[in-house]
């Protein structure tokens, strides 16, 4: 999978979550297996696969290819859901980190968090041996510090928040690239800076470990919370909901959440369908309750 790939992804990627107690994150599920390496090169080729598939069905084709074409497509679909849902305690482990220190809902960081893995999903390359888990972390974790730090007085101006968001991708696109994080000097010709200017662009952003400091992990999941996903019908698919929903609702949320490409911010929603970022996100919220509203009743978390 890579930069080529598309995206499949819808309310937190197919989680149907609700807000709990500060700083406890949304209550889901954050015990999907493992995947070995094995497992994301397996599915990473599937979802390669999928996007291909729902490409070629763009073009005309026979009907019995049209058919073999859409098993394609449902098959990737599949395995980029799994692969998302096997690495939702990244996620989780993260925004819990975000929400103990700022008053945005732990719910709204969960979904940016959850935007961040889908396009680290979407840009991964298996070819390059490097495990998903690494190059995925930069993402999610960057993407989530953004969405608690957007208060007033938080963050610099629109512009530097830019640069910063800049020198951040390069830094994740190098590691990827070099098999190890590339060094300040690499950095800053890549970006066209100095290194004094890269270093303090990347100075507050502190690494985190998913281990506690006797290396034992990091228990993330709430024991307490019901869990959402088990034995859901097969006949229910987040995919099929988004494409009932109505319009413009099902624009908002298919741009927001990667059904039609690469997760969408509310700034470019707003621009593509002519309307204000605080619409969008309206549109995006009233799609969202209907997803949860259609999810089998039984497999919704209770507030």
């Amino acid at each position: 999978m890579d930069s080529r790939s598309g995206r499949h992804h819808g309310d937190h990627g197919g989680v149907m979550t609700t807000p709990t107690a500060r700083g406890a994150g949304p209550r889901i599920r954050t015990d999907h297996p493992l995947l070995t390496a094995e497992d994301e090169v397996g599915l990473a080729r599937a979802v390669e696969v999928g996007v291909l598939a729902r490409q070629a069905l763009e073009r005309p084709a026979a009907d019995h290819d049209r058919d073999d074409l859409a098993v394609l497509v449902r098959v990737g679909e599949g395995a980029r859901e799994r692969f998302v849902l096997a690495n939702v305690r990244l996620v989780a482990a993260e925004t819990r980190r975000a929400a103990a220190t700022t008053a945005v809902p732990p719910d709204d960081l969960f979904g940016e968090g959850m935007v961040a893995l889908t396009e680290a999903v979407a840009r991964w390359d298996h070819r390059r041996g490097t495990r998903f888990a690494g190059y995925a972390l930069p993402w999610v974790r960057n993407r989530i510090r953004a969405a608690a730090g957007e208060r007033p007085g938080q963050l610099g101006p629109v512009r530097r928040r830019s640069e910063v968001h800049r020198v951040r991708g390069e830094q994740m696109r190098l590691a990827q690239r070099l098999g190890r994080q590339p060094t300040r000097a690499e950095l800053a010709a890549a970006v066209g800076r100095a290194p004094e200017w890269v270093a303090r662009a990347l100075q507050p952003d502190v690494v985190v470990s998913l281990h506690a400091a006797d290396g034992s992990p990091v228990e993330v999941a709430d024991p307490a919370a019901v869990d959402p996903l088990t034995e859901l019908p097969d006949g229910w698919s987040a995919a099929r909901a988004v494409a009932g929903l109505p319009e413009p609702v099902r624009s908002v949320v298919s741009m927001r959440y990667g059904f039609t490409g690469a997760p969408s911010g509310w700034q470019e929603i707003g621009r593509r369908l002519g309307r204000s970022p605080g619409q969008v996100r309206r549109l995006a919220e009233r799609g969202l309750e209907q997803l949860r509203s259609e999810c089998p009743s039984q497999h919704r978390v209770a507030a």
